[in-house]
């Protein structure tokens, strides 16, 4: 790997249709060039790489943060969807070239003494029910100190040209999400990580209209509800798109983080746990 300037990864990461991606595949759409690019994008990438290995740069005195949660010898499973499996059973064992992989290089330069287990359970194009189904064997067999959940933009995509009541749907929704939310307080009871989904209209060339806004109120409240911590990526992905529009945070499909969007959402969850 090449070792770039900060200031060469800063071009690196604000000109990203400059750069050819290596191919991944995704849960709930079709291949997607960058916006001016020949090239076919879907999750991780090796600009993922460089972007996880020059955000190294950023980490400055520990005493301007605040303390980590995760402490040395606990274990955290990550699970989700394509947005969290980035290539983690193909070319990018065993954690994705995603924001998992990002959060995981960044915590341990700036945390070197904790000995963290690192898993990834993510699995392109899952559902929560799909959760439920796994959650025997990817989350309750770890026996994790921590569990972080990111899961719902499949259920959002598939569910916005059912001819099914939309409550009936949400409901449909929860109930599995309260399900494994259930048996993880009460059968390992770990501590619980929770994301919301995003979505940028403005970045999908496809036009699809995700309204994400009703699945993330039941998100925000089963986070309440069970004590969990809450990652919120819609705000900031919104936040990001008003301030930076010219920069890409997403493959062209507003729903697929590029890598700028991976950083993103690795600092946002590594800000939510102390870091």
């Amino acid at each position: 790997m090449k070792h770039f300037s900060i200031i060469a990864f800063h071009i690196y990461a604000l000109r990203m249709e400059d750069n050819p991606w290596s191919e991944m595949s995704w849960g709930i759409d079709q291949e997607v060039p960058l916006r001016g690019s020949p090239f076919k994008n879907r999750c991780s990438h090796k600009g993922t790489s460089l972007i996880s290995f020059h955000m190294l740069n950023l980490v400055e005195r520990r005493s301007m943060m605040g303390d980590l949660i995760l402490k040395s010898g606990d274990k955290i499973v990550f699970i989700g969807d394509s947005i969290t499996d980035c290539g983690r059973r193909k070319e990018f064992p065993p954690l994705g070239n995603g924001y998992v992989f990002i959060a995981h290089n960044l915590t341990t330069v700036q945390y070197p003494e904790r000995d963290i287990l690192w898993v990834n359970k993510g699995i392109s194009g899952d559902t929560v029910e799909g959760l439920v189904r796994r959650w025997d064997e990817d989350v309750i067999n770890e026996k994790p100190n921590w569990v972080s959940i990111y899961i719902g933009i499949n259920d959002v995509a598939r569910n916005k040209n059912s001819n099914r009541d939309l409550e009936d749907l949400l409901r449909n929704f929860e109930e599995p999400y309260r399900q494994i939310l259930n048996r993880t307080k009460r059968e390992i009871k770990a501590g619980i990580i929770m994301f919301d989904v995003f979505y940028v209209a403005s970045e999908d060339v496809a036009k699809r209209g995700f309204d994400v806004s009703r699945y993330n109120k039941i998100i925000h409240s089963l986070a309440k509800e069970y004590g969990a911590i809450l990652v919120e990526t819609d705000a900031a992905f919104q936040d990001a798109v008003k301030k930076r529009p010219n920069s890409q945070w997403t493959t062209n499909d507003g729903v697929h983080p590029s890598p700028l969007g991976h950083t993103l959402i690795a600092l946002n969850f590594l800000k939510s746990i102390g870091w």
